[in-house]
């Protein structure tokens, strides 16, 4: 092994300290380091460490949530810090210290460390160029920039496997399965290439099963952190839309933001279109004078509330096998009165569905900004047709300076004379004429 028991404690503390409590589990050794085997055994595994021994006696390494991808795709965002294990300065740790969007640089000739440390066949360099990304006082001492790569003894990699991974220490991916020797030379042959089949097929489903964690988490980021009680159904105009009050409240202090406040907000009624079959057999039960056999019926059919909102029609209810005549009266009022009130549940927007649809659109990649989902917020862009109006809605949602945040300095036509006397004039007024009367009865 490359650590020897206090190194390898030493480097458990430091992940430790990065939330990353568990235990380091080998996917790639060798005596010198190739390109080809390395992605081979690592490429797509999320929270890896990479150890390395020279033949000076340097141990040096460092950890990456992000997975390698042995793609020349150029910088990208990781966790991701630098370690010494053994050197004549003893042992330390480099944090990142510059843009957390370069800490790893992704090509096909090995790991990349920010310029600080890069692995390649010729050996590992350490902070072999300008502009470090990581820590610079301990690691410059042991610079190759004006000399050759330091020569590489021996290369671990480890995967950084959580405390509450599923994974069992039986499960195939677990067991360590020595290369056949006992019998004839052709026959272990045959043996060892069907057992490096396995393993490699064995990668492919952890990588498999890894890209799904990520996506799962992606999901969990983008939607579980915003209750789902709190959706909002918009009626712009005819138009429906949905979306999250924290969507609408992305820019703070707006007549917008205002509109959908804790202090104005009342919860809607949940959507019908939401129910599940328990749900629709429990709402036929409580209605007076409908018999139980009928929420039976309802209940083995598995009519969703979907459903349900279509079933308004006697014909339809006759054959789900309601055959009584006073219960398809009852069901068929009700069910309508069920429909409308789902559909009266949603919030009026009294403006173009075009303009509002755009500013939803930016306010939604605004929100994905908030939780670091997406580097940048760009300006939406508006047909020429439309711009007028939307530069209109926009100054009735977002008065003053607000506007600008939504409207392109570039966006405006500087051959058109009205158009750049729209503009002084949103400066001088603080919202259009044709939207103030309008404005306190929408924030009522």
């Amino acid at each position: 092994n490359v650590m020897n028991a206090a190194e390898s404690a030493k480097l458990n503390e430091w992940l430790a300290e990065e939330g990353m409590d568990g235990h380091l589990r080998l996917i790639y050794e060798s005596e010198k380091f190739s390109a080809l085997e390395f992605f081979a055994h690592c490429k797509g595994v999320p929270h890896t460490v990479i150890v390395v021994e020279t033949e000076c006696g340097l141990k040096v390494g460092g950890y990456s949530s992000t997975p390698w991808t042995g793609e020349n795709t150029g910088w990208r965002r990781s966790e991701a810090f630098l370690f010494v294990l053994h050197s004549k300065d003893g042992c330390f740790k480099a944090q990142i210290n510059g843009d957390p969007k370069k800490a790893i640089y992704h090509d096909d000739s090995g790991p990349d460390f920010g310029n600080d440390l890069k692995v390649g066949e010729t050996g590992v360099d350490v902070q072999y160029n300008t502009a470090p990304k990581y820590e610079t006082q301990q690691l410059r001492k042991l610079s190759t920039r004006d000399r050759k790569p330091y020569g590489i003894k021996a290369i671990e990699v480890y995967k950084v496997v959580e405390s509450n991974d599923s994974t069992k220490a039986d499960s195939p991916a677990a067991v360590s399965i020595k290369p056949a020797t006992s019998f004839t030379p052709q026959i272990n042959q045959a043996l060892n290439k069907k057992l490096e089949s396995l393993r490699e097929a064995l990668r492919q489903v952890e990588r498999t099963e890894t890209s799904l964690e990520e996506e799962c988490s992606f999901v969990d980021t983008l939607f579980i952190s915003n209750d789902c009680n709190d959706l909002v159904k918009l009626n712009v105009c005819g138009t429906t839309m949905m979306t999250h009050r924290s969507t609408l409240r992305q820019v703070k202090d707006s007549v917008l933001a205002s509109q959908f406040d804790d202090s104005k907000w009342t919860q809607q009624v949940a959507s019908v279109e939401t129910w599940t079959p328990a749900e629709v057999a429990g709402w036929v039960r409580s209605l007076n004078g409908v018999p139980d056999d009928a929420a039976e019926i309802f209940e083995k059919n598995e009519v969703t509330g979907v459903e349900l909102i279509n079933l308004g029609n006697d014909e339809r209810l006759y054959k789900l096998g309601i055959t009584r005549p006073g219960t398809v009266g009852i069901l068929s009022n009700q069910i309508t009165d069920l429909r409308k009130a789902s559909e009266d549940s949603a919030s009026l927007i009294e403006h173009s569905p075009y303009c509002f649809g755009k500013i939803l659109d930016y306010l939604r990649t605004k929100r994905l900004h908030s939780l670091n989902l997406i580097d940048k917020v760009q300006c939406p862009v508006v047909d020429d047709s439309q711009k007028e109006r939307f530069e209109k809605v926009v100054s009735y949602f977002f008065p003053g300076s607000q506007v600008n945040e939504f409207i392109h300095k570039g966006t405006e036509d500087k051959s058109n004379p009205k158009m750049r006397k729209r503009k002084r004039k949103r400066t001088e007024d603080s919202s259009d004429s044709e939207y103030s009367d309008s404005s306190d009865s929408e924030s009522d």
